[in-house]
């Protein structure tokens, strides 16, 4: 296969030498009592060439094709409690929003040259992760100027983004997912992997980051889950739900009234108290042996568990001891020649570690009412009790929501929830301390989308509400889906919080909304065929039945004896037997 140049370039500057990078990792962190959050990482890092014994060759093939240096693929569902939970993994810099999303960095001389590249790595991929991408065409599709890396200076480079937030996530996405790694899913952490365990968590995302550095591939896969160990375990334990048995609940021995001895027991609340569990009850089967990973790479695979020490006692299987032993977290090489397992034990599990609070909480929702007109009213809480924080908001409304650009306003609230400024986001008012910059292109019907970005600051302790409305069009009645009554997801916004250049941004998405649009009777079209089809047959008929009968008097029919009759009948009978 002949590279393009970029990869002809990056393949000439390739240090010697086919080294291959690979390690693996899962960390289970307690939220609370009741909702753990675990996470899947995968490195792999080769130098580019022709020839691949971990990489997967696949991947480069793409993006040689497609002449990209970077791609980011996220699929996601549920919902992610910032209030509870705090700021999402790893600063939300491989976090999903709801269903999936694309966006790359496209070598190209000029933009259509880009832009074709870009649809063709969406089909690509669309095949590759059974998913559907082929979906993303112009109508789906931006350049980012504020988030996801589109400050880079680099100007050879075109950055695209699209999604799809109707995507359904689920195992034919996740099996092309684990084939990928070098294992397969077959030994070492990604093992736990199963469908039936991933997919029934309360959010979960899956995410892979592609890119070429200093002439090396680098790919890193990431899978965050958070699951409701009390749900979980009941599945395990109870797969067809049934009252538990009044001996088997567990009282809570604090309330003065609740008294087992007497029959009087008050249920102990979910999500505290004592617990005890394996990493087979949460997955279904233990890490498998990594003799596979052995000889892949030097670097055993670790398991991390992120719990206050004192509280929490883990036990590992064959008594092996922990590699990392702190106040906040317990470490452990998973051996390369046996399955293994851990044991989780606390009296006291709704002691956890404290969560990074998000910098900002962020939400969004639909407002106003009937089939023509329609707004998004946003609220930005600021968490930080010291500095004013600024942040990047980054939307894409499908053509059909036409926003009016005098509509854009913002109100600012202090700590007490009292009103401090309002304002608009005209030209001449852009320039605030709070809005600071707008960026809005508008949509083109059945093109592009309508793309908007705003740099906002919020005070310390404030809260901030944007608003705007937007105007609902129509559709030709084959755009609509089949189940159009149910509404149009709309993609969640994306907030990148800003920072110094020596720490990473943090990013996170809002939830994604569903917007109803005026839907016509498709049920119309049947009646009117239905209709139709019973008038003509009825008037068909009479009108057959007038040209090709022949109606007379009954007396000028020739009249028979009734010799002649029996005659006819007994000649009849006689054909049927003959």
């Amino acid at each position: 296969m002949k590279l393009p140049a970029l990869y002809a370039l990056v393949l000439a500057l390739a240090p010697g030498g086919l080294a291959n990078a690979y390690d693996e990792r899962l960390d289970i962190t307690p939220l609370t009592g009741e909702h753990w959050l675990v996470s899947f990482d995968f490195n792999l890092s080769s130098a580019v060439s022709h020839h691949h014994q971990l990489f997967p060759r696949v991947l480069e093939g793409v993006l040689a094709s497609s002449n990209a240096s970077e791609l980011h693929l996220r699929f996601g569902q549920g919902y992610w409690d910032a209030d509870n939970w705090g700021l999402t993994p790893n600063n939300g810099a491989n976090v999903a929003g709801t269903g999936v999303e694309l966006w790359a960095r496209i070598a190209a001389d000029s933009y259509p040259d880009a832009e074709a590249s870009w649809f063709s790595l969406a089909n690509s991929l669309s095949g590759m992760f059974c998913a559907s991408l082929n979906f993303i065409d112009s109508a789906h599709t931006t350049s980012p100027k504020s988030v996801l890396g589109a400050f880079d200076t680099n100007h050879s480079l075109y950055l695209f983004h699209g999604s799809l937030p109707s995507e359904p996530v689920c195992t034919e996405n996740l099996t092309p997912y684990l084939k990928l790694l070098p294992c397969k899913g077959a030994a070492g952490v990604s093992s736990l992997l199963d469908g039936h365990h991933l997919f029934e968590s309360q959010w979960q995302s899956m995410s892979i980051d592609l890119s070429v550095e200093d002439g090396r591939l680098h790919l890193r896969q990431s899978i965050y889950a958070v699951l409701h160990v009390d749900r979980t375990l009941e599945r395990r334990i109870n797969p067809v739900p049934e009252p538990e048995p009044y001996e088997a609940v567990k009282c809570d021995s604090s309330r003065d009234y609740s008294n087992p001895q007497n029959g009087i027991c008050y249920p102990r609340i979910p999500g505290i108290g004592e617990i005890n569990v394996t990493l087979s009850d949460l997955f279904g089967s233990p890490i498998k042996n990594g003799a596979c990973l052995s000889k892949i790479t030097s670097k055993s695979p670790q398991i991390c568990l992120h719990i206050p020490s004192d509280n929490w006692s883990v036990t590992a299987s064959d008594e092996l001891s922990p590699a990392i032993k702190s106040v906040d977290q317990i470490c452990y090489v998973i051996p390369p020649d046996s399955d293994f397992d851990l044991s989780i034990h606390s009296e006291t599990r709704e002691s956890v570690l404290p969560k990074t609070p998000s910098p900002i909480l962020a939400s969004r929702h639909l407002v106003g009412w009937g089939q023509e007109r329609g707004g998004f009213h946003s609220v930005y809480k600021s968490t930080s009790g010291d500095s004013p924080v600024s942040f990047v908001t980054y939307e894409v409304l499908p053509w059909f929501m036409r926003v009016y650009l005098h509509s854009f306003t913002y109100t600012l609230f202090d700590s007490a929830g009292a009103e401090v400024a309002t304002g608009s986001f005209s030209a001449s008012n852009v320039s605030s301390d709070i809005a600071q910059l707008l960026y809005y292109k508008p949509a083109q019907p059945r093109v592009s989308p309508s793309h908007i970005e705003m740099l906002l600051t919020i005070p310390a302790g404030s809260k901030l509400v944007t608003m705007y409305q937007f105007e609902k069009s129509l559709l030709y009645y084959n755009e609509y889906p089949p189940d159009a009554n149910r509404g149009f997801d709309i993609s969640p916004a994306i907030v990148e919080v800003l920072t110094d250049s020596s720490s990473p941004r943090a990013v996170f998405r809002t939830t994604s909304s569903l917007l109803s649009l005026p839907t016509p009777d498709f049920s119309m079209p049947y009646n009117v065929i239905i209709l139709t089809s019973t008038v003509i047959a009825l008037a068909f008929g009479t009108i057959f039945n007038l040209v090709t009968r022949t109606f007379v008097y009954a007396e000028d029919l020739p009249k028979q004896s009734l010799a002649k009759k029996l005659r006819a009948k007994l000649s009849k009978i006689t054909s049927m037997f003959s």
